[in-house]
Formats: structure tokens, C-alpha cells, sequence
């Protein structure tokens, strides 16, 4: 899995976002939705995993070339007047949105 640095964004509030952009008057770019903090996709995969009770091993790789460097970057993680939700992955994995693996 790649050492992805990003802000993951609960669906719940993208969904209402989306609401929002789509009812409101035309504004040209909707500003980008992040997630409260920063996470490494390995580890939320590796958090998931455990939460759900699933003893699998996740292994963290670096992507080469220059869509590698850019995913490791942490490009994806929304620019400085991004809005933020609230709901971080851990309140998610707890919460009824999540729906366990098998």
C-alpha cells in the first residue's frame, strides 16, 4: 500500500458538503473538504484492520518516480483554505458509518 500522506474526510460530511455546493449559488471552484488531520493511508489500513479484528499484515511501499513523490508529499492534503470536517478516521471506525469488513 503506498505511504500516502493525506486528510481522509468522513462520506457523512461529504455528502453534506456536496448539499451545500449544489444548492447554493454558482461560485466557480467549490473550496476543498479535508479531514480534521493528517494520516498515513498504511496506517489507517493497519488501524482498520485491528479495530475489525482482522490479523492481516499491511506493508507500506513507496511509489516510484514523480506520482510517488507527490503521493509521499502530502499533496492531497488540501491547500491552506481548505475547509475541514470534523469527524477524524478513529471517530469514524466507532461510529455506525463504518461497516466491518469479513
Amino acid at each position: 500500500m503506498p505511504k500516502l500522506l493525506m486528510r481522509p474526510v468522513a462520506a457523512r460530511e461529504v455528502g453534506t458538503h456536496l448539499v451545500q455546493v449544489a444548492s447554493g449559488a454558482a461560485a466557480g471552484r467549490a473550496r476543498d473538504l479535508v479531514g480534521p488531520r493528517d494520516e498515513v493511508l498504511v496506517d489507517l489500513a493497519r488501524r482498520q484492520l485491528a479495530f475489525d479484528g482482522v490479523r492481516q499484515p499491511v506493508l507500506g511501499v513507496r511509489l516510484p518516480g514523480a506520482y510517488g513523490k507527490g503521493l509521499a508529499s502530502g499533496s492531497l492534503r488540501g491547500g491552506a483554505d481548505a475547509l475541514q470536517g470534523e469527524i477524524t478516521f478513529d471517530d469514524w471506525l466507532g461510529s455506525e458509518d463504518h461497516v466491518r469488513g469479513e
